[in-house]
Formats: C-alpha cells, structure tokens, sequence
C-alpha cells in the first residue's frame, strides 16, 4: 500500500473505533506528525497511555514518516496505481520564518516514478531576498536543490517589474508570484521545504503539483 499523507478524521474517534481500540478521549488538537494516533505504550513519557490524540482539526496534509516510539499512529494507505496520476499541495497565508518549514513531501509506491512539474510561490517583494526553497530527493539529508524564488527565474539585481513569463518560469503578479515549470524527477520520494534566513514574515502563499508514472523523457 502507497502513505497518503491526507487522512480525514471528521474530528472524532470514530476511526480508531473501526480498528477495535477503545480510548479515552483527548480534546486536544493536532499537534505532531505522528498523529492522529493511539498511546499504546505504557512507559510514554507524557502519561498519555490508553488515549487518542491529534484527530481534531488535522491538516491537509502531514508527513507519512512521521512517528513517535509510545503510539500507534492511524494512517491512510491507497493501493498503488502503475497507471499516470498527479498530486499535488497548496499553502495559504502563512508565515516565512528563519525555521526551515516542511511544505510538502510526495512518498511513491515502490514500482513508481513520479516528477515534480510545477511550482509556484508569492510573499511580499520587500521579503524576497533571504528566502531559500529546498527539494529533498529519494530521502536525502542535504537537499540537492535548492533556490531564491527570484534566481531561479533569472531575476539577480532586485528587477521585480511584472507580470512576464515563458513557458518555462516567470514572474505572475506585480508583488512577486514567481514560479517555475522544471521537471525534476524522482524515485522514491520528494519533499519541499521554505526559509528566511533574515527573519519572519506573514503573506506567504505556496503551489507545488507534479505527475505519478508519465514518461520520462531527457531533453524536454
């Protein structure tokens, strides 16, 4: 079975109540990758044993390896398909901060090839020099790609004038709005991360969409 990072819990237990577990109830909210999950060690450290915590308000999204040794955590697993899908995410209004934040990861099922295609990011122009976007590989710890938004797009003397743009990359909006249409393939999995490293700042919007098992073609 393939990880979907997106699992809907409707904000009850009734999930854990389909596996058989019988827990106490938790009120409060997601707050962990490894979560929505069941405390099923006795020795964890928060005294939290016997309870289900995390299925209130769970985001879009969350990182399949996520994990903690004292919990059984619920995750949503699809049969792979050999057959083209896309995936895909999005991130609205959100913050930029001098901590490296997790955007989105992409896990394939072991016989599949996936491709990210498109990216798109927009904050502030005044917030452009200092944020750093980073691609991690089929699990690597230094991420291999890794870019300014406006270099990518050729833009390096603070020329922020638009809207323009090729087929390629280019600039959306007047106030940033930069994206790019390289492929950059994949194996095993991708995961997409953002920064500042001057600062923190709100207004920060991000798009990242790519294609499961299409033909990998060198040159286009």
């Amino acid at each position: 079975m393939n990880c979907n990072p997106r699992i809907e819990t409707n904000n009850s237990t009734s999930l854990f109540t389909q596996f058989g577990i019988n827990c106490t109830n938790d009120p409060s909210v997601w707050e962990a990758e490894d979560q929505p999950s069941y405390v099923s060690d006795k020795s964890d450290p928060n005294g939290n044993y016997g309870k289900c915590l995390g299925y209130i308000s769970v985001p879009a999204g969350s990182q399949c390896a996520g994990s903690f040794w004292s919990v059984s955590r619920i995750c949503r697993c699809d049969t792979p398909s050999s057959s083209p899908s896309t995936f895909g995410a999005g991130y609205s209004n959100g913050m930029i901060t001098t901590e490296e934040k997790w955007i989105f990861e992409q896990v394939l099922a072991p016989e599949d090839v996936g491709v990210l295609t498109h990216f798109w990011i927009t904050y502030g122009t005044s917030v452009d020099n200092g944020v750093i976007v980073r691609y991690y590989i089929d699990g690597e710890k230094n991420a291999s790609i890794q870019f300014t938004p406006s270099l990518a797009c050729g833009v390096g003397y603070y020329d922020y004038h638009g809207p323009w743009g090729t087929k390629w990359f280019g600039k959306g909006a007047n106030d940033a709005g930069w994206f790019n249409n390289f492929r950059i393939p994949f194996q095993k999995s991708i995961v997409v991360t953002v920064q500042h490293l001057y600062g923190n700042f709100s207004g920060f919007y991000m798009i990242v969409r790519g294609s499961i098992n299409i033909p990998i073609s060198v040159g286009n």
